[in-house]
């Protein structure tokens, strides 16, 4: 893990791998945290010429690609979901409440001033413009986001949850 950030109501962690994620996923879950107060944000790991797809089917959603156990576990476990796809970008999968905020955020375009949509989710919860593009920018590269949205003493767990994990980078932002 890169980075952990506290932003007024939300920990933000950018991990490298999707490998990463589902452990600091687990730490949380390990330590008590509310799964609906999570999410992940991240892309494909794909090849050219390779589909990907995501589905339902019997009232589940799947994920087939190279990382579709991680999406569709996250996407059991976590309340919510999402695929986004941009010009700029390529697709962004969401699991958790971030999924809905991300949605709102299209419907809202003209009110975030030449943010994404997925970046204007980010900064409807408080979370810095500044951060913000860096977190867009790193799902970008390949890396994905987990956030846990709570109350500021929630937080300060989290952050003592994963804290390990961020040994190489931990600083406040807001």
């Amino acid at each position: 893990m890169n980075t952990l950030e506290l932003a007024p109501n939300a920990a933000v962690a950018i991990c490298d791998s999707h490998v990463e994620a589902q452990e600091a996923i687990e730490r949380l879950c390990q330590a008590g945290f509310d799964a609906a107060k999570m999410s992940v944000a991240g892309g494909e790991e794909h090849s050219p010429g390779r589909l990907f797809g995501c589905y339902g089917e019997q009232g589940r959603v799947a994920h087939r690609g190279s990382s579709g156990a991680f999406w569709t576990g996250l996407w059991e476990r976590l309340s919510g979901w999402a695929l986004f796809a941009g010009s700029e970008s390529g697709p962004i999968l969401i699991a958790g409440p971030l999924a809905g905020w991300v949605a709102a955020a299209l419907d809202n375009e003209p009110i975030f001033g030449g943010l994404s949509a997925f970046a204007a989710g980010l900064y409807s919860l408080g979370i810095p413009r500044d951060a913000v593009r860096t977190y867009e920018e790193a799902v970008r590269a390949g890396k994905f986001l987990v956030m846990f949205h709570g109350t500021a003493s929630e937080l300060a767990g989290v952050g003592d949850a994963l804290r390990h994990m961020a040994a190489r980078n931990h600083r406040r932002s807001g």
